[in-house]
């Protein structure tokens, strides 16, 4: 604030920001993140106020403000655009999509899961890819194109595993146990999934995903 260098005190608002994030007080960190954005757009910086925005959005989807979230997503998106921002606008058709998903909107949800993996593909983002690949599943699976869902759970699997990536590899096998569990009642292919993936959530020690896995599988021996 003392050497009045904007951009500097708009990436200090915004990691304030996030700190307040982590901690849970959403409040504080919209207050932040706006002070960041204000700065941003004095300095017309594009990709700055690009990433505020994302983080205003992604705080109004926590809240389930949906409407508010995908507006400012979409605002992000415009300004990734306007500078070719290749990761800012991949990520900005994954949240998108997601947020459609979360509407309901389903055309729109696998447009821009699409658009997201078409991005992920031409950036070389193979962490972007395995995440968009399991929300494609999970859009497909709510739609019940089941055999869809299956074949990008196992994408996404085979993608974490390529990139040593265990404890999201353990979430993808969960879901795609998951399917086999409720769309087909095969339990025995249910209950394989479950065993590799509790094997690589242990290796990375997610502990989260960890305790759905040993829920579902005493679930299942019940």
């Amino acid at each position: 604030t003392k050497s009045n260098s904007k951009n500097t005190l708009a990436s200090a608002f915004n990691n304030i920001g996030l700190i307040n994030w982590n901690k849970g007080d959403n409040d504080e960190a919209i207050i932040f993140y706006n002070k960041s954005l204000k700065l941003f757009e004095e300095l017309e910086d594009q990709k700055g106020i690009g990433n505020a925005q994302n983080n205003i959005g992604l705080i109004y989807w926590e809240q389930e403000r949906l409407e508010e979230a995908l507006y400012y997503q979409r605002k992000a998106l415009k300004n990734y655009l306007s500078i070719n921002h290749d990761y800012g606008i991949g990520a900005s058709y994954t949240n998108i999509a997601r947020l459609f998903h979360d509407i309901g909107s389903m055309d729109s949800a696998y447009f821009y899961s699409y658009l997201s993996i078409k991005n992920k593909i031409k950036t070389n983002d193979n962490y972007g890819l395995a995440i968009s690949f399991n929300n494609l599943a999970t859009i497909y699976e709510e739609d019940k194109q089941i055999d869809s869902a299956l074949k990008y759970y196992t994408k996404s699997v085979d993608k974490y595993k390529e990139l040593g990536n265990f404890g999201r590899c353990a979430s993808s096998l969960y879901n795609l146990s998951s399917v086999y569990k409720d769309q087909y009642n095969d339990l025995s292919k249910a209950e394989e999934y479950l065993h590799e993936a509790m094997k690589y959530a242990e290796k990375s020690e997610a502990k989260s995903i960890l305790c759905k896995i040993y829920g579902n599988l005493g679930n299942l021996y019940y």
